[in-house]
């Protein structure tokens, strides 16, 4: 059943993936060359059950020790049932090591988000994120930290911090004491949200945490421990009756004194700081935002701001690492929709070279990526549905090759009872051209009672559930998850609400134009 609309799609499908390519796009224009040609993916693993919604929110990559990625775990039964932290480590080849689900039984809590994971100097990990506390009566989210050993044996837990709205941890590390510094942010209806800042000692008990204000808005995000046993927190700020968001500098003494605090004139409007560290050779501190790298003096006072990315290419900047290869400089990463970035550049921020690519269709939005030491990238995501973690790794190539690809037009389709569907099937040849081969693929239906398909690859709904469709053309095979529901019908639009009035014909409202 292919309507003239549904053509013009196909085509639109095939000439943007022809413009694409398959795997690699090269770099935007005005980035230098250089580097590693692209991605390609070397393993792909999954995690947890699908009894769960599983939501991805960190992975490490441990330099010889493999890899570790936390997320959220919900059971799909229950609306308001608990969501557990889920933590997976890995060898190098993706092979599970340990799976552990975290639940702080000693605490009332409903649920759990996670933002920050490190691995401490004992081997063993911190967690830092969200719990949801109900224990006076009434929602209470505060900040929260849970220490797991190398093993995954949990090993203390806290919630933190008086602010009745929501506060998860945003980033945390390691003092040189054995102790740990963390930074949030809070939310609250009015919109005049306070910072927070926590520092604990190696067993998480609370040594001092502040609340800061300053702003009409006020965040940090990131915090590092300055020469003078102080710490120096990044984030952003909203002056009052104002849109723009400065990038915002909070110097604390070790003992949670305020030394200073300042904001950095931007001009593009978006201050959004993403990470901060110390410069080489501890000459001050290098600032990530969204879209380019500071370099500041150790009173915060601003040497420069290279742009890294323009208002051509919208891509936001996500964190930086030293290259892990030892080669000198910095890997920055990136990442919108579908295409990732990786920039690497030197300590005066000029970009040596530059990587733009379509990693895969089928990631998704929620992931999170590190740079392992080989250089490639692991990124930890969900399928769909949430139905199970996903840790996919990939590897640097110096060339692409041509290879042949069969795929479906979508990884998901959503249709109600009793309505159609067309799926689209397109092959890749190895020169890079895209046809549309629907006609001759083969398609069938896990679960032919939710729904059906023809040879065409006219989809039905037949009842509500969820299954799976599996097209085969050449010997290549795909799937995707085909979802089924019933139709809503608005109670004021049921025919048997409405009462029958015989007058109610077109000859008892003539048309006032004429005919």
């Amino acid at each position: 059943m292919k309507t003239p609309l549904r053509r013009q799609t196909e085509l639109w499908i095939v000439t943007i993936l022809m413009a694409v390519g398959l795997w690699y796009v090269p770099p935007a224009q005005g980035f230098a060359a250089g580097g590693p040609a692209g991605y390609a993916e070397e393993w792909s693993r999954e995690f947890g059950s699908p009894d769960n919604y599983n939501e991805p929110s960190q992975v490490l990559s441990l330099p010889g020790q493999g890899y570790i990625a936390v997320g959220t775990a919900t059971p799909r039964d229950e609306i308001s049932s608990q969501a557990k932290i889920v933590a997976i480590k890995t060898d190098s080849s993706g092979n599970t090591e340990w799976e552990r689900e975290y639940l702080d039984k000693t605490s009332p809590t409903e649920r759990y988000t996670v933002q920050s994971m490190i691995q401490t100097r004992d081997g063993g990990f911190l967690i830092g994120g969200g719990m949801l506390d109900w224990s006076d009566g009434k929602p209470f989210y505060r900040a929260y930290l849970l220490k797991l050993s190398a093993d995954g044996d949990p090993e203390w837990s806290g919630s933190y911090g008086e602010y009745r709205g929501y506060a998860p941890i945003q980033r945390v590390k390691e003092t040189r004491n054995g102790g740990f510094i963390a930074v949030s942010w809070t939310s609250n209806v009015s919109g005049t949200q306070p910072a927070y800042i926590l520092r604990v000692d190696a067993e998480g008990n609370p040594l001092w945490d502040h609340y800061y204000r300053g702003y009409q808005e006020q965040v940090l995000l990131d915090v590092v421990e300055t020469q003078d046993e102080g710490f120096l927190a990044a984030g952003y700020a909203v002056k009052e009756n104002s849109v723009s968001w400065l990038p915002l500098l909070v110097k604390y003494g070790p003992t949670g004194e305020i030394s200073w605090s300042k904001t950095l004139p931007y001009e593009a409007g978006w201050g959004y700081v993403r990470q901060l560290m110390h410069a080489p050779g501890g000459d001050g501190y290098l600032m990530l935002d969204g879209s380019g790298l500071w370099k500041l003096t150790e009173d915060g006072e601003a040497v420069w701001r290279k742009g890294l990315v323009d208002a051509e290419f919208p891509e936001l900047l996500s964190y930086m690492k030293p290259a892990p290869d030892g080669s000198g400089g910095y890997l920055i990463s990136g990442r919108s929709d579908q295409r990732h970035l990786t920039l690497k550049i030197d300590e005066e921020g000029t970009i040596l070279w530059s990587l733009l690519q379509n990693l895969a269709p089928r990631f998704y939005d929620a992931a999170r990526t590190d740079i392992p030491q080989d250089g490639g990238l692991v990124w930890i995501t969900s399928t769909f549905g949430s139905e199970r973690l996903k840790l996919v790794k990939y590897k640097t190539v110096d060339e692409i090759p041509g290879e042949s690809r069969f795929y479906l037009d979508s990884d998901d389709y959503s249709l109600s009872v009793d309505t159609q569907l067309d799926i689209v099937a397109l092959f890749q040849a190895p020169d890079g051209g895209v046809k549309s081969v629907t006609e001759a693929a083969y398609f069938t239906i896990e679960d032919p009672g939710i729904a059906s398909i023809d040879a065409s690859g006219n989809l039905t709904g037949l009842s509500p559930g969820l299954t799976r469709v599996i097209a085969e053309y050449a010997g290549f095979t795909d799937s995707a998850t085909v979802l089924v529901v019933r139709p809503y019908v608005p109670p004021a639009n049921r025919m048997e609400d409405i009462p029958a009035d015989p007058s109610d014909t077109l000859s008892s409202h003539p048309n006032p134009a004429g005919p």
